[in-house]
């Protein structure tokens, strides 16, 4: 079984993250992690996880200080290497860690013929008053709500934080 993990920062960022892969390593025939090149890699990841990055490296820091036109391209470009990696791998299963990533798969599913399934697992609650107003976050947030009722398995660090989402819609 092939899995597509797709990740906006960087998995190291994430100790959970990091312990979900070496567990997927020990079950799975392959993971091919997408992120951004925010940071240099330091942990060794088991030979069966391959790690794939959207754009040029950019510390993670100068990548939260460029402007909005960089930031579009930056989401274009992970969205378009993570459709080529879908292409590519076709996975029986993608894993979209928060929303970024889960607007990402859920534009470039479109153009899909046949889609894998979709685990959901949200790190945090971001809440649409603490975006700005013309951010990839902010469209994230919203498209989040909404593609519910196209996720197989949601999953979250803590029960307490499940009335943040619309889980009348949950389709898993």
């Amino acid at each position: 079984m092939r899995i597509v993990a797709a990740v906006y920062s960087h998995p190291e960022y994430y100790p959970p993250t990091l312990n979900a892969l070496n567990l997927f390593a020990k079950r799975f025939d392959s993971i091919t992690v997408l992120a951004r090149n925010l940071k240099r890699q330091e942990y060794a990841f088991p030979k069966n996880v391959h790690l794939r990055w959207a754009g040029k490296y950019k510390s993670i820091e100068a990548a939260q200080n460029e402007n909005i036109i960089w930031k579009v391209w930056s989401f274009l470009s992970f969205s378009l290497t993570f459709y080529r990696i879908l292409l590519r791998e076709k996975p029986d299963w993608v894993i979209c860690y928060d929303p970024i990533p889960l607007l990402s798969f859920k534009l470039i599913g479109y153009l899909l013929i046949k889609k894998p399934k979709l685990w959901y697992h949200n790190h945090d609650v971001l809440q649409l008053k603490d975006t700005r107003s013309l951010s990839i976050s902010r469209w994230a947030v919203k498209s989040e709500q909404r593609y519910f009722e196209k996720i197989d398995i949601f999953s979250l660090p803590a029960m307490e934080r499940k009335v943040a989402f619309p889980m009348d819609k949950f389709k898993g």
